[in-house]
């Protein structure tokens, strides 16, 4: 061209063929210049709007030019989105986006992006990363990825695999199938481990395995082998090389591509909030915002369209502050609600922000314990039970308890076992030498603070889950305000192993409910001497009105050493840590991970159902993710599916679940069926479980057979 090109321009040209006297005049043709992109933030290595609207180049919108290609055009369309276009993968015919290698290490980063997917047939790639220029995700090669899973509606999940010495990594996150717009992101680090976000919310973790590798392929839309493709719609994906944290995630989230927009609703947008989360309206402002207008209503296509001349109401006024005083509007057990954030920049223009939503829970949280990590003290995030729950590990003597797990470096919540959300509550009690065993919180450092009368509750009501080698000389209390409540049932509970409700009538305690200032939990000795045990607590909320109780689902827990049979080298080992203090396992160097189940080696336990589908978890150690052989003869039906390489045999290979040395709980899954979840049909009667030695070093300590139907 006569002179340098222009950023962000479509040029037309034209070629004409001359072949004298003849001139035929060519098609016109065009093309358009990349825009200037500055980089704004050095750690944003990928940022892939999809905005072209044609063509094969997927720019970046990160500054540093890491442009995608598309494979497959016909395969993969440029379609309209949730922010203006994005592209559509068709799935089975093979079309992806080509990033560049190199732009991330398995070590630490983060992925974000938004998707549209009725995919729930068959796996498929979001984003993919693999150390060499081959692997399909599921084959042992250092790979990593957030894929599309097809146990139910495609369900979202993020895997960390390692081929070497270190181990595999498993995050399952739930169905997002079938369900509109989502938001999903993946965090990985050494130090803080890998987390899974669906909606802005942490759905899954798992303790990093260490192994850190270099990307030589990386992809959207498939794995490296040209293989598991994703069927839907895909926008604004982000890639960092580091970790952001979830207020980051939020503000990505919701605020889109425009940074001008508001973002960072409180409470979520979708959000169930409780009444003191409610009464109070905040988000982030706009980049360039001075002044915001407030729009709130219970009509959302109203709150949508509304503007400054709204006389009905739902405009509530131009301020300069971030949050708005919503106390009047909102109400107990009650929404949806909705409200939008219009952002003023300081030239009067205006930047319309997107529609929210909420709705009031009929109950107050005191604590759901799913906030509480193992960050350690004084790092930044940090929040440790144990500095909330105050405990007696320092002074066991005077008080035997224990505030989440007590193992070196390993998990302190309960992640396998919960009675909502992802985590619970270990309250490890010894009697043995102390009278009692308790752990207090004050409640300025819980989520619902000190007033207690905020909606009126009636009633507080405890979850909690025992275990079969639990004590039961010791009874279970509460105490509010120093006033105690004992356990009204059958002190055996403690030893259950289904969630109980224990319902609590506030106005019995007696005290000043607008100054709480401290609860506890506890168990005491009613004799000379108490017992230990572990008792799990969840989701300690207060109630207008005590919810019905829930008939647990029919449960069989089973200790792993009370086997009807156990041959050699299958073995019996003393452990404090496990449930009744033995565990079941090999011996290292006396496994067998050969591709046929061993006919020694092998439990065999006999139990009796009621009829239905069911699944089965085992607390476990497991090294190296290989695991054990799980079957149970008799069944009228087994999905997936047996492993294809033992047909007519029933065995499933239960392989790569998330290992560690630590006991923590795992459902049986299929390693030849993509980790999904194994459920056995059985008619009402007694079988036989039996599982068979695979990995060295690989202990089971309990069994819980579930009925999920």
């Amino acid at each position: 061209p006569p002179a340098p090109l222009e950023h962000s321009k479509t040029y037309y040209w034209r070629v004409d063929q001359v072949n004298p006297p003849t001139m035929i005049k060519g098609q016109v043709w065009s093309f358009r210049t990349l825009p200037e992109i500055p980089i704004t933030d050095p750690n944003l290595v990928g940022w892939w709007k999809f905005e072209a609207g044609k063509g094969t180049r997927v720019v970046d919108w990160s500054g540093h030019g890491n442009h995608g290609t598309i494979s497959g055009a016909a395969n993969v369309q440029w379609v309209t989105s949730t922010f203006n276009l994005g592209l559509e993968f068709l799935g089975d015919y093979q079309g992806y986006v080509e990033l560049p290698a190199g732009l991330v290490t398995t070590g630490a980063g983060s992925v974000l992006m938004w998707i549209n997917t009725t995919q729930d047939d068959d796996e498929g790639m979001l984003w993919y990363g693999s150390a060499v220029n081959y692997g399909n995700g599921y084959g042992g090669e250092n790979e990593i990825h957030i894929n599309i899973d097809d146990p139910g509606a495609g369900e979202i999940d993020f895997f960390l695999e390692e081929d070497g010495s270190g181990s595999d990594i498993t995050i399952n996150g739930p169905e997002v199938g079938g369900q509109g717009w989502t938001h999903v992101a993946a965090t990985w680090d050494l130090a803080g481990g890998c987390k899974l976000y669906v909606n802005g919310s942490e759905v899954g973790s798992a303790a990093h395995n260490t192994n850190v590798k270099n990307l030589a392929v990386m992809r959207l839309g498939s794995a490296a082998e040209d293989d598991v493709f994703y069927e839907g719609v895909m926008d604004d994906v982000r890639l960092f090389d580091r970790v952001l944290g979830v207020d980051e995630i939020v503000e990505i989230m919701s605020k889109g591509e425009d940074p001008r927009r508001p973002g960072s609703p409180q409470p979520g947008n979708g959000a169930l909030a409780t009444l003191i989360e409610a009464v109070s309206l905040s988000w982030s402002p706009g980049e360039g915002a001075t002044e915001h207008d407030v729009y709130f209503g219970t009509d959302r296509d109203a709150v949508a369209a509304a503007d400054t001349a709204d006389a009905t109401g739902i405009y509530r006024g131009r301020q300069s502050t971030t949050v708005y005083a919503a106390s009047q509007d909102v109400e107990w057990a009650a929404g949806p609600y909705y409200w939008r954030i219009d952002e003023i920049a300081g030239d009067g223009a205006v930047t319309s922000g997107g529609v929210w939503s909420f709705n009031v829970a009929d109950y107050l949280i005191v604590d759901d314990f799913e906030s509480y990590n193992d960050i350690l003290s004084g790092e930044p995030g940090s929040n440790l039970i144990y500095e909330t729950w105050i405990d007696g590990f320092d002074n066991p003597a005077m008080n035997g308890s224990a505030a989440g797990y007590i193992e070196a470096f390993q998990p302190t919540m309960e992640m396998g076992i919960v009675h909502g959300g992802a985590k619970s509550a270990p309250l490890l009690y010894n009697n043995g030498t102390a009278p009692l065993s308790e752990i207090t919180a004050n409640t300025a450092d819980l989520p619902v603070g000190r007033n207690w009368t905020i909606g009126s509750p009636q009633t507080l009501v405890l979850w909690f889950h025992g275990s079969p080698g639990n004590s039961v000389s010791d009874r279970l209390y509460v105490k509010v305000n120093g006033v105690k409540v004992t356990y009204p049932g059958n002190m055996a509970d403690v030893a259950d192993v289904r969630w109980k409700q224990w319902d609590i009538d506030l106005a019995s305690l007696g005290i000043n409910l607008a100054n709480v200032t401290q609860v506890s939990v506890g168990l005491e000795r009613t004799g000379a001497t108490g017992g230990e045990g572990t008792l799990l607590i969840d989701d300690i909320r207060l109630y207008r009105t005590a919810p019905a109780v829930v008939v647990p689902s029919e449960e069989v827990w089973i200790e792993a050493e009370s086997a009807v049979s156990i041959s050699e080298p299958m073995k019996v080992y003393d452990d404090p840590l496990a449930s009744g203090g033995k565990c079941i396992g090999t011996d290292v160097g006396t496994g067998n991970e050969s591709d046929t189940p061993p006919a020694d080696g092998v439990a065999t336990y006999s139990f009796t159902v009621q009829g239905g589908v069911y699944k089965v978890t085992g607390r476990v150690i497991i090294p190296a993710g290989d695991s054990f052989w799980v079957r149970i003869p008799g069944a009228a039906d087994l999905t997936p599916g047996e492993d294809p390489d033992n047909p007519g045999t029933g065995w499933v290979r239960w392989s790569d679940p998330p290992d560690g040395d630590y006991w923590h709980w795992e459902d049986v899954f299929s390693g030849d069926h993509e980790a999904q979840t194994a459920y056995w049909t059985l008619p009402a009667g007694t079988y036989t479980l039996e599982i068979a030695r695979r990995e060295d070093g690989a202990l089971l300590d309990a069994i819980v057979i579930s009925r999920i139907d």
